[in-house]
């Protein structure tokens, strides 16, 4: 799954991934992170200017002239400066290396341990952070490069162990597995039709609320926003997918359904504006897609008829195999858009 989120996982460098056994979750995220960082240490670790304060012999910068003021400084003859330095010791890197120590405290390899030990060494001059107190600024979205790639690893495991240690702490179990997981298996689903699915328009839409256009009802911003997870389209048919991913099962609730059936009425109410014939007429569907994770029990699926849209529900089990997971997803494209619908590649 990590590969279709994270693009450059399909990337040469990380080929060694896949013929490794783990026992562990953290173990496969130690696997990824050393291959990622062997290969960005051979082309060099990204640099960026970093705001210094150092006292110097000779000026440069913005002298701090408070701090200069101190008595032992001026017996060394040296000013406060305040100035950027062009060097690794970036905010990027010091969650790199934040994390590499983190996992030198998890359960992973004795072989993994040694691999980080030896990454750390060119690591100097590289400050370490707070794993508690680590500004996020990228998400799963964010990997539009290498470097996005490994903060995004870098995330998973700081909140895998922090999970881990602090037992009790209620909101950061939350996060992990609502949050972050749930990023992790929209994205899975868009990638995998995308990738493989290339006659298939793949998007994360947003549906238009489909509004009589009169004074009274102009103002469509204080209506909430219909973005789709899933947006496929394929010769005239369109299929909205839902993805859901929860920790406990009670949280599936029927107003998914409510949801998604204002997203395919509006849709289709949108599409069928301007058309003349009944051949004319867009097709289109809804699904949500449920995670099925080792805590849940399989959703009972159904299809509704719905005024001629198809509106159904059906869960996608991520324990087992994983050819059976993507066999599921072929599955749904020939439910709904038929056996013309041809897949491209293997996973």
């Amino acid at each position: 799954m990590l590969c279709y989120v994270f693009h450059s996982l399909s990337q040469g460098k990380y080929e060694d991934v896949k013929v490794e056994h783990f026992h562990n979750q953290m173990q496969l995220y130690a696997s990824i992170l050393i291959s990622g960082m062997s290969a960005t240490l051979k082309s060099g670790l990204r640099k960026e200017y970093v705001g210094k304060i150092i006292p110097l012999s000779m000026p440069q910068g913005k002298i701090d002239l408070l701090c200069s003021n101190d008595v032992r400084l001026k017996a060394t003859r040296k000013v406060v400066c305040t100035c950027d330095e062009y060097c690794v010791d970036s905010y990027e890197n010091r969650i790199i290396k934040t994390t590499l120590r983190t996992l030198l405290k998890a359960d992973v390899l004795d072989s993994q341990k040694a691999s980080i030990h030896s990454l750390l060494k060119s690591l100097d001059g590289i400050q370490v952070l707070c794993p508690k107190n680590i500004s996020w600024k990228m998400s799963c979205e964010g990997d539009s490069n290498a470097y996005g790639t490994l903060i995004s690893i870098c995330h998973l495991i700081i909140a895998d162990y922090l999970q881990t240690e602090i037992s009790g702490d209620i909101g950061l179990s939350e996060f992990y597995s609502d949050k972050t997981m749930h990023d992790i298996y929209e994205k899975f689903v868009r990638e995998y039709y995308r990738r493989h699915y290339p006659g298939v328009s793949v998007s994360a839409s947003k549906v238009r609320w489909n509004l009589i256009e009169e004074e009274e009802y102009s103002d469509r911003k204080s209506l909430p926003e219909m973005k789709t997870d899933t947006f496929l389209k394929f010769r005239g048919q369109v299929l909205i997918i839902d993805t859901k991913y929860y920790g406990k099962t009670d949280s599936k609730r029927s107003e998914n359904l409510y949801q998604m059936y204002s997203y395919v009425k509006n849709e289709a109410a949108n599409l069928r504006a301007g058309k003349q014939s009944k051949e004319e007429m867009p097709v289109v569907d809804g699904l949500i897609l449920y995670a099925q994770t080792k805590e849940d029990k399989p959703l009972v699926d159904y299809t509704y008829n719905m005024d001629g849209n198809r509106i159904g529900r059906t869960t996608l089990n991520l324990n087992q195999d994983f050819s059976r997971i993507v066999a599921k997803l072929d599955n749904i494209v020939s439910q709904f858009f038929g056996i013309e619908c041809k897949k491209v590649g293997n996973f």
